[in-house]
């Protein structure tokens, strides 16, 4: 009996393992630290939409579609006033020509300075008038235009306008006045039959 036990316990320790068994090895741990808890998903941002906003109309444009539109002021009304708020001086000794010169060819004709120059002092009244745009909304009580005017041949105004470095009045509709006033005088002719180049200062004063 006791040579059995024996036997099967020596056949035990000696008993190979099954084939086709694996065999369990090593056992690898890898160190990585541990938070204690599980990391959260980083959830993904999505542009916001793109918001269209519509373009905001011009205030004339929407009087122009409504038929409110102001009327464009015209410069020649005020050519004539009943009392003006503006005194302008036109000096007797200043103004220039150019181009007036009398060849020889034309000499004997009469020089065509003072005859210019009146024409325009004659405008006096209509000038004072056309300042009253310039009055109206004049940050200062005095202001200066120097005119330059471009006569033909025959006398007619071929061009008018304001040396923009000798004038402080930038009101464009007492430009315009002033520019239409010198428009409608008619100048001698050019004995020569050329183009003659005037320039004269105007000076206008506040009334108070």
């Amino acid at each position: 009996m006791v040579l059995l036990v024996v036997f099967a316990v020596g056949g035990c320790a000696g008993t190979e393992p099954r084939s086709g068994t694996p065999s369990a090895g090593p056992i690898s741990v890898e160190n990585t630290p541990s938070t204690g808890r599980a990391a959260t998903p980083t959830p993904s941002v999505e542009p916001p939409p793109r918001v269209s906003v519509p373009s905001v109309p011009s205030v004339p444009s929407v009087l122009a579609e409504a038929g409110l539109a102001p009327a464009p002021v015209d410069a020649a009304t005020f050519l004539e006033c009943v009392e003006p708020s503006v005194d302008v001086r036109l000096p007797e000794d200043q103004g220039g020509i150019f181009d007036n010169a009398l060849t020889t060819a034309e000499s004997g004709h009469r020089d065509r300075t003072r005859p210019i120059l009146d024409a325009i002092r004659n405008q006096k009244a209509a000038f004072r008038c056309c300042f009253a745009p310039w009055a109206a909304s004049a940050p200062i009580a005095e202001a200066r235009v120097l005119l330059r005017i471009e006569l033909d041949a025959a006398g007619h105004v071929s061009a008018v306008g304001s040396e923009p470095q000798r004038t402080t009045v930038q009101h464009p509709t007492t430009l315009a006045c002033l520019e239409k006033a010198i428009e409608r005088v008619r100048f001698p002719p050019s004995p020569g039959g050329r183009v003659t180049v005037v320039e004269y200062p105007l000076r206008a004063t506040l009334l108070r």
